[in-house]
């Protein structure tokens, strides 16, 4: 709880009120420090980037070229797993919306890409789903999710930890 004192109030009617308030000082280890985007490089990284929105879909992929990331783009399940064969680049970490055209959904994508890769690649889901048994489900089964709409530097973030994080 914070207290404060209220001192000196004036009032002049028709010209306004001035109220002194004093605060106690603050702790400054309780302030956390800004993360600037430049402090979480990503370049250099290929994404595997999986959305049915190809508007979403190229965005996505612009953004990460701007962040100096390769971005292969598929617009579902087919899509994907054609594009980690055909372009012969293993993606470094995939982002998949969460409902896909057809039924399907990210964490099966997912699944299907790191067998398809053989390799545990770090994967981020993106949806618009709040509902929260949704969201425990797929915490339970240890994947990552970001609320759409998702903001850059947010994403930024989450990427850079998963790149970054010994698996």
């Amino acid at each position: 709880a914070i207290t404060m004192a209220v001192s000196g109030e004036r009032s002049t009617p028709g010209i306004g009120t001035t109220v002194v308030v004093s605060l106690p000082r603050g702790d400054a280890s309780h302030i956390q420090q800004a993360v600037h985007p430049q402090q979480l490089d990503v370049a250099g990284h290929c994404v595997l980037v999986v959305d049915d929105d190809p508007v979403i879909l190229q965005a996505l992929a612009a953004l990460l070229r701007d962040w100096g990331c390769t971005a292969l783009t598929a617009t579902g399940m087919d899509d994907a797993l054609a594009c980690v064969v055909k372009d012969k680049q293993k993606p470094d970490l995939i982002l998949s919306d969460y409902r896909l055209d057809g039924g399907v959904h990210g964490i099966d994508l997912i699944q299907a890409v790191r067998e398809k890769t053989s390799d545990d690649l770090p994967a981020l889901l993106m949806s618009g789903d709040t509902d929260p048994a949704l969201v425990q489900s797929i915490r339970q089964q240890q994947f990552h999710l970001l609320h759409k709409p998702v903001k850059p530097v947010q994403l930024r973030k989450v990427m850079h930890q998963l790149l970054t994080s010994p698996n």
